[in-house]
C-alpha cells in the first residue's frame, strides 16, 4: 500500500488587502499629525523670535532715553530707524504728586505685513529732573511721602 502524502497548504501567503490597506491609513495619520505639529513648532519658534526682537527694541530705545542719547519726549507711531517692520511709541507721563514720571515704550510690528503682529510695552519710572517740583530732582523728600498718607 503506497503512502499517499497529503500536504498542507499555507492558506496565508502574505498580508490581505483589508490589512495593508489599514496599516497604510495609520501610516500617513500619523504622518499628517506629526507635520502639523512639526508646524505649530516652526509657528512658535518665529513667534518668540518676534516676541524677542520686540523687547531688544524696547530695551535698546529705553537705554537710549535713559542715557540722554535720545530725547525724552513723547512720540506717535514711528517707523523704527533700523527696520521698517516695526513701530514704536514713546509717552512720558509725570506723576501729580512724586517726583516721578512714567516713561512708556511700546514697540509692535507692522500689522499689514505680518499675520500676527508681536507687540511688547516697557514701563519704568524715572526720577524727574524739573527742580520746581521736588529741589533738586534725585529724591523723594518726607513732604512728598506725607501727602501720600493723606
Amino acid at each position: 500500500m503506497k503512502r499517499t502524502e497529503v500536504r498542507m497548504q499555507n492558506t496565508r501567503g502574505g498580508f490581505s488587502l483589508m490589512e495593508v490597506l489599514i496599516a497604510s491609513s495609520i501610516l500617513i495619520g500619523s504622518l499628517v499629525v506629526l507635520d502639523q505639529l512639526a508646524n505649530l513648532g516652526r509657528i512658535s519658534a518665529r513667534s518668540s523670535e518676534s516676541m524677542v526682537t520686540a523687547q531688544l527694541f524696547c530695551e535698546q530705545k529705553m537705554n537710549l532715553m535713559l542715557s540722554g542719547m535720545e530725547a525724552m519726549e513723547s512720540t506717535d507711531d514711528t517707523v523704527w530707524e533700523d527696520n521698517e517692520d516695526w513701530h514704536y511709541a514713546v509717552e512720558t507721563e509725570p506723576d501729580e504728586k512724586l517726583p516721578l514720571t512714567k516713561l512708556t515704550i511700546r514697540v509692535w510690528q507692522d500689522e499689514e505685513k505680518f499675520l500676527r503682529p508681536q507687540r511688547f510695552q516697557l514701563v519704568r519710572w524715572i526720577m524727574s529732573t524739573s527742580s520746581s517740583e521736588s529741589g533738586d530732582g534725585e529724591e523723594i523728600t518726607d513732604s512728598y511721602l506725607s501727602e501720600l498718607d493723606n
